[in-house]
């Protein structure tokens, strides 16, 4: 039994995309190692691949393990492709775990075929856009420059019509309006909402300021929304459940270890890709399907890192009375050439602010019993 269980792969099939975002760290923070990737994941590797999930799991007998479809833009493989990827990895691991699909997608492609093959796998959907037309198309162009809002919009349609649930994924501008962005994913039909920070570091600090006042605002209207079909928005979610002493996050959040590896199109294992924000080909470890196992690729020195990430914190973050539920924040966000990981995350005000405005609400929210019952006492006002 592994002493570091994996839970999921995110495997890269595309290395390309059909968009070029301003924002993106894949593509356009520096890191141009994608120049080096096979277009498409090839069927020796998926060979390979396949021969890697099944000795993981003889070895280990995983309950369940998630594949994550991920790109670039996966949809680009095109559907018989992708049919015959997760056909072929199902065949084979069925017997020894039961697998959960999903991928993430600009939803530009979607068509009534990729319904009918995500419908046969089910498959998770997450549809990647940032708001209405003029909040998304200040940073989801195509590589002509034109907005991208229209297209995807044609692939919530077709998402909708096929009653196929799916969750939108964005990245955060504070300088937008948060009830603008919440009706605008409500009516979409989006089932879970999961906004990212920017993906900064203490070398390449955020230009924009005022998130936790944005994240404070999407709280009131969200958490004070009465209607039964409003849909989760993650990052506040795992605030109120960590809060609570309830759960142990995400790689976002709390205390939990980050137990996924990302398989690249050429069979490269690497840590998490937004550590690419890092520097140019800083997640290349020279670990691959040929010549690693998944254990192996764990104990890397970068993976490990990413690995403990909410566990090895700088002093300040151990010393912090909200260390519990923020973890620290992403690791990327922390780093810096001088000191590393070593740092708290960019965003450390941010997430104090907010972590401490959701905790006080959600302590006047609830009954004093029940207070009383779960050990909940106000973090003290930071100073900063």
């Amino acid at each position: 039994m592994s002493k570091q269980p994996l839970k999921g792969l995110i495997l890269k099939v595309c290395s390309r995309c059909n968009l070029d975002c301003t924002y993106c760290y894949m593509y356009s923070q520096g890191d141009m190692s994608f120049l080096k990737q096979p277009k498409f994941i090839s069927s020796d590797v998926i060979d390979q691949l396949c021969r890697r999930l099944t000795d993981y799991f003889t070895r280990n007998r995983p309950e369940s393990f998630e594949l994550i479809l991920h790109g670039g833009e996966p949809t680009l493989l095109g559907t018989g492709a992708f049919d015959q990827l997760l056909t072929r990895i199902s065949s084979e691991t069925n017997s020894l775990v039961k697998l959960n699909y999903a991928v993430q997608s600009n939803g530009i492609l979607l068509n009534d075929d990729w319904i009918e093959v995500f419908r046969k796998h089910q498959v998770a959907l997450g549809i990647s856009i940032d708001g209405p037309k003029h909040v998304n198309d200040l940073h989801r162009k195509d590589h002509k420059g034109n907005g991208s809002f229209d297209a995807v919009m044609k692939g919530l349609a077709v998402c909708n019509r096929h009653h196929y649930p799916f969750g939108l994924l964005g990245v955060q501008n504070p300088q937008t309006a948060p009830d603008e962005l919440y009706a605008f994913s409500k009516k979409a039909g989006a089932t879970n909402i999961d906004f990212l920070f920017p993906h900064h570091h203490h070398d390449k600090k955020p230009q924009q300021t005022g998130y936790a006042d944005w994240w404070i605002s999407l709280f009131d209207i969200w958490f004070y929304d009465n209607d039964d079909s409003k849909p989760n928005i993650r990052f506040l979610t795992q605030v109120i459940v960590n809060c609570l002493g309830l759960g142990l996050g995400f790689d976002m959040l709390g205390q939990q270890t980050n137990d996924y590896l990302v398989v690249e199109t050429d069979g490269s294992i690497e840590t998490v890709d937004a550590m690419k924000i890092c520097g140019d080909g800083f997640t290349k470890e020279n670990y691959h399907l040929q010549t690693h196992n998944f254990e192996q690729a764990m104990q890397s020195p970068l993976m490990h890192i990413y690995h403990n990430g909410h566990h090895n914190l700088s002093a300040l973050c151990q010393n912090c009375p909200v260390v519990s539920v923020c973890g620290g924040g992403f690791l990327p966000h922390r780093f810096s050439r001088e000191l590393q990981f070593d740092n708290p995350s960019v965003y450390c005000s941010d997430l104090k602010r907010i972590i401490h405005y959701i905790q006080h609400a959600l302590i006047d929210y609830l009954s004093d019993e029940a207070v009383l019952q779960a050990g909940l006492q106000k973090f003290e006002v930071f100073a900063d």
